[in-house]
């Protein structure tokens, strides 16, 4: 590899391969970082380019969370994962439930919408979320 070429330029959605099923070839997976600001109930949309699937998320809380704050992870409007707890303390770090196979995979073109839900009192804390995908045919 020449010096001059960044690790980052050779891999992006045009070298990736998807992941079909019972595939012999490995692929690449994606990963999103979604930072959250805290506050009220708010959703922040991510534009998906490729059919992705998610298969994993988990949140750091970069502040004290309250009472019934949650994060949810969303094909659109439908709901992939469970409502992950984000009432811990400061750097806690909260994994997902539950994945929904029906709303997992994101068509190109797709939203993928993470809403952080305030649960009351004190406004939900600021954090970040990682969803994990691949891209499928």
């Amino acid at each position: 590899m020449p010096r001059n070429v960044k690790l980052h330029n050779l891999f992006d959605s045009r070298n990736m391969k998807d992941i079909a099923d019972s595939d012999v070839t490995a692929g690449i997976p994606i990963l999103y970082r979604i930072d959250m600001l805290g506050g009220p109930t708010v959703t922040m949309p991510v534009a998906i380019t490729e059919k992705s699937r998610v298969i994993d998320v988990w949140v750091v809380n970069r502040a004290a969370g309250t009472s019934s704050d949650t994060i949810t992870v969303k094909n659109g409007t439908d709901a992939i994962t469970n409502a992950i707890d984000i009432s811990g303390a400061d750097k806690t770090v909260a994994g997902v439930g539950t994945i929904d196979d029906a709303y997992w995979e994101i068509a190109a073109g797709g939203t993928l919408n993470v809403t952080e839900t305030d649960g009351g009192g004190v406004d939900s804390p600021a954090c970040t979320v990682y969803v994990l995908c691949h891209i499928v045919a």
